[in-house]
């Protein structure tokens, strides 16, 4: 097995290995299909024309005659001697600046740029260099403030490409003279800290042409597990891309402006949260007495209800959240009316955009919920953070006039089983809860998912990536709907277009699956051999054939599944009497037995 260091890998592995930090190696020439362009791009777009442009940590100024063309100035700027002689050669102005010394900055950026207008600054590869990175983006908007408030185009590796993400995986962090893992970086970006670096030194990001590459520099060695075009880079790449951009950037070229006034950034107070978020969809008022009152009766209230109503406008959604704080004082402050579209899987996304709760569910008008609702959601999540939790459903009918219908019966499977689910509804809404992580950290949304089978896309996803966690014989919520509304999962065609979708990339099924796979094959097999063994049905008789069938299969998958709880029960059994004292101090005497046994006669002492 290949460790993490590269000197026990195989020979044929293809590992760059770190050079002396020659600066030389940083000669690189501008073409139309590099990170260079994309910069010079956006000054040409944001900078003032004719003015000049004043390039930090320049090297051998690669963007000059590019930006010279295009009618602007050029002054580079850097401490390295060789770049600026270079320079000096091809009839360009130079000046050796230290960056590290952020206070004299701006008085020496003057000094270059002269009485000349300023159109832009340049950064390129230049910051993740420097651990005063904040400081210097403090000193150039200052120095931009006082000279007309320039661009700041920058150019920064990414260090969240999936390149990285897939080497990860595999414990590789490998360091290289140039590229992603420059040997001399010093400040990794991500997305999220180019934005969160730059606003809190008071730029504004103005235009992104970020420089992508589906294999960077990191794609090495090319038969690694990872990198090469298997099931498991797809997968990682599925995630990487879905939870947010940034998978194939290989360089962020953005363009900045300064804000109009320096803003001191604070940590910001964090927004009040809890537990869970229950989307409520309603089509009309009237109808939410009984699931309103249900959610009165909690006995927790770690959560918020953020009710969608159907068609509404703003004052409708208005006079109804007040109406139901009148009503519900012990939901004041806590619930939340938005008027949505009737589009199903657009009022749910709607519900989850705004959202503070740890975990999300969604319920309908006609639903009611048991007092430990959230309570058992609760539980089930601190056994297994992170985990989809999921509880059992009934389902009662409502006749015409909203009466119900007949006994409850239980509309939900015993057992989460990915086959199932992407054939059937067997988890109810309101039935599971998903983490938030699920769409802030992996991306899901419902927005996104299959038309017509948004929840059950989610859930599917949710579930193959957080797993899920259930209890046997917790009945979580009670939903009641008429025959004739609410959704009794998705359609035939709806199920084959999710199916598709999840079938573009690889999918997880998750530990215990091939087991239940192989019980739900032998309950096929016996009611196929049951099926054969049986007289051919007469013409009247075919019609029952496959409900007969369908019968024999559920009873064939409840005997498997009496057979698979016995057969635990026995375990746990068998393990506890070999844990007592008693089983301790009878051990001599089982020996003896047992080699009486063998022997066939009594043993000797």
């Amino acid at each position: 097995m290949c460790e993490t260091s590269r000197l026990s890998c195989p020979a044929e592995v293809e590992v760059s290995e770190p050079e002396a930090t020659d600066f030389s190696r940083y000669h690189s020439p501008y073409t139309a299909d590099s990170p260079y362009a994309k910069v010079v791009g956006l000054v040409q777009a944001h900078g003032a024309a004719g003015g000049t442009v004043l390039d930090l940590g320049c090297g051998y100024g690669a963007i000059a005659e590019p930006l010279r063309a295009l009618g602007f100035g050029y002054v580079g700027l850097d401490l390295e001697g060789e770049g600026l002689e270079d320079l000096a050669h091809r009839g360009f102005a130079g000046h050796r600046v230290d960056l590290r010394d952020a206070g004299t900055l701006p008085a020496r950026l003057s000094e270059a740029l002269g009485a000349a207008p300023l159109a832009a600054v340049t950064a390129l590869d230049i910051i993740e260099h420097l651990t005063n990175g904040a400081e210097l983006l403090a000193a150039v908007r200052d120095f931009s403030v006082a000279h007309g408030s320039a661009p700041l185009v920058v150019s920064i590796p990414n260090v969240t490409h999936v390149d990285l993400a897939a080497k990860l995986v595999l414990g590789r962090w490998d360091v290289t003279p140039v590229g992603l893992l420059d040997i001399t970086h010093v400040s990794l970006y991500s997305p999220a800290r180019l934005s969160g670096d730059f606003a809190a030194a008071g730029w504004r990001e103005v235009g992104a042409d970020d420089f992508v590459l589906a294999e960077s520099d990191q794609h090495f060695p090319r038969d690694a597990a990872a990198i090469a075009p298997t099931p498991l880079r797809q997968l990682i790449a599925h995630v990487r891309e879905q939870a947010g951009p940034g998978a194939v950037t290989n360089q962020f070229a953005r363009a900045f402006l300064p804000e109009p006034a320096r803003l001191d950034r604070g940590a910001e107070p964090a927004a009040s949260s809890c537990f869970l978020s229950i989307a409520l969809l309603a089509s009309a008022p009237e109808r939410l007495g009984d699931v309103v009152l249900s959610l009165e009766a909690q006995r927790s209230f770690d959560f918020e209800v953020r009710v969608v109503l159907a068609g509404a406008n703003r004052e409708q959604a208005a006079e109804l959240e007040r109406q139901l704080d009148e009503r519900s004082p012990a939901l004041a402050g806590r619930l939340v009316v938005l008027a949505g579209p009737s589009e199903r899987g657009a009022a749910v996304e709607l519900a989850r955009s705004g959202a503070k709760g740890r975990y999300f569910t969604v319920l309908d008008e006609a639903s009611v919920v048991f007092p430990h609702y959230v309570e058992s959601f609760a539980r089930l999540a601190a056994e297994r953070p992170g985990a989809v939790v999921r509880c059992l459903a009934l389902r009662q009918s409502l006749g015409a006039d909203g009466e119900v219908v007949g006994a409850a019966e239980l509309c939900s499977r015993p057992r989460f089983l990915l086959s199932e689910h992407v054939f059937e509804p067997a988890s109810p809404p309101g039935s599971y809860a998903i983490p938030a992580s699920a769409f802030c950290d992996l991306g899901l949304s419902y927005a996104m998912a299959t038309t017509g089978a948004e929840e059950e896309d989610v859930l599917l996803e949710a579930a193959m990536l957080c797993g899920v966690h259930e209890r046997d014989g917790e009945i979580g919520l009670v939903r009641r709907r008429r025959d004739d509304e609410g959704p009794e999962g998705a359609g035939v065609a709806s199920r084959q277009a999710m199916a598709a979708r999840l079938d573009a990339s690889p999918v997880l099924l998750p530990a215990g699956a091939v087991a239940r796979f192989w019980e739900e094959r032998e309950a096929l097999r016996m009611a196929r051999q049951a099926a054969v063994a049986s007289p051919s049905p007469s013409a009247a008789e075919g019609s029952e054939a496959p409900e007969a069938l369908r019968a024999e299969l559920e009873a064939a998958r409840a005997e498997a599944e009496r057979l698979r709880a016995e057969l635990a029960g026995a375990r746990g059994e068998l393990a506890d009497l070999r844990s007592s004292t008693s089983w301790k101090l009878t051990a001599p005497l089982r020996d003896l037995a047992t080699r009486r046994d063998r022997s066939g006669r009594r043993p000797s002492l």
